[in-house]
């Protein structure tokens, strides 16, 4: 049943004959378009949400490609603002593969009509532009009269079961400078700098994905249970596909890693984010026309600025002083001689 597989709902985008971890499809009565279910657990307790096609077709595919694919099992849940909203998305997989298929960015999608409002339980990504979209994700905690104002916040699902186990995750507070929650930055270099630092934050167990498809076609009761017979030895096979890769291949991906990394250290506090509105709100920093992930960025490269006028200043002074106490030096020592060559 490969070939029924849309693009966006296989573990390999470029491949649709690949194999999906844990993941089927079932036949949807009632359904115009794909769905797909999901079934997460955590550190709280489990949580299903439910993905809708018609919503936004490209992030659609993104997200569930990447759930299909793993890449948030033991993922940390690094941002929980309570009464706003809660963010994840930063893998620790090893899969060099999938790390760079995430950092591909994603088209942003039409804005649907009637438009989607958001509620408790809407999920979207977090983007920092128009087509930003890449692995980031946030599940809302309530309305908001802000969010889903830009395209790359236009939600593709919502969570459907559990939503009081994500309404638990543990909050240090949102991110510096507005609270005492992680750096994302710092999360890239693996699990151990929230682990040492931030002990109680919550993460992802694992997830499987259900594809659902249409009306057009219902498999067989034969077809359904081989789907269930096979979905076991997914995840073996597509790790074997993986480690298939060429000498060359891994050098030119870690050659961009590398590369990709030096920027992101040069980049440094300046991470992917849903809209910012309402801490803006609260500093008064800036009117409502402005976009609050600009504003950020602007504080914090003003702040760098800052620090580093600073540290020029210090440099400048010490060497000054230097100077000084050496001329202090030589006339006192001139003085001295001056002295001597009197008395004699």
């Amino acid at each position: 049943m490969a070939e029924e597989f849309h693009q966006g709902a296989v573990a390999d985008p470029h491949n649709p004959d690949r194999g999906i971890r844990g993941a089927k499809m079932i036949h949807e009565p009632g359904e115009t378009g794909e769905t797909a279910t999901i079934s997460c657990g955590t550190t709280k307790g489990p949580f299903v949400a439910k993905f809708h096609r018609d919503w936004s077709p490209n992030g659609y595919d993104r997200a569930t490609a990447l759930f299909q694919k793993g890449f948030f099992d033991h993922s940390h849940f690094f941002r929980v603002v309570p009464n706003f909203l809660v963010q994840f998305g930063i893998s620790y997989s090893e899969n060099k593969g999938l790390q760079q298929f995430s950092r591909t960015q994603v088209a942003d999608d039409p804005v649907p009509d009637p438009k989607i409002p958001f509620h408790k339980g809407i999920m979207s990504f977090a983007g920092n532009g128009p087509n930003s979209r890449t692995s980031q994700m946030f599940i809302s905690y309530g309305s908001h009269p802000n969010l889903g104002k830009e395209l790359w916040e236009t939600p593709f699902g919502e969570v459907v079961e559990g939503m009081e186990h994500i309404e638990e995750l543990y909050s240090y507070g949102d991110m510096p400078p507005w609270g005492k929650g992680p750096v994302q930055g710092k999360i890239h270099s693996g699990p151990d700098y929230i682990n040492d630092n931030f002990p109680l934050i919550d993460k992802f167990e694992e997830c499987r994905v259900i594809i659902h498809k249409p009306d057009d076609h219902a498999p067989s009761a034969k077809e359904d249970e081989n789907d269930q017979g096979e979905g076991n030895d997914q995840k073996e096979k597509e790790e074997e596909e993986d480690a298939d890769t060429t000498e060359e291949e891994v050098e030119k991906r870690e050659e961009k890693e590398d590369k990709e990394e030096e920027e992101a250290e040069e980049e440094i506090g300046r991470p992917e984010l849903h809209n910012r509105r309402e801490i803006r709100d609260f500093k008064n920093a800036q009117d409502n026309a402005d976009d609050p992930v600009e504003l950020e960025q602007r504080q914090l490269i003003a702040a760098e600025k800052e620090l580093s006028g600073f540290e020029d200043i210090m440099q400048v002074s010490a060497v000054v002083a230097g100077i000084v106490l050496m001329v202090l030096g030589v006339a006192a020592l001139s003085r001295r001689s001056r002295t001597k060559k009197h008395k004699n």
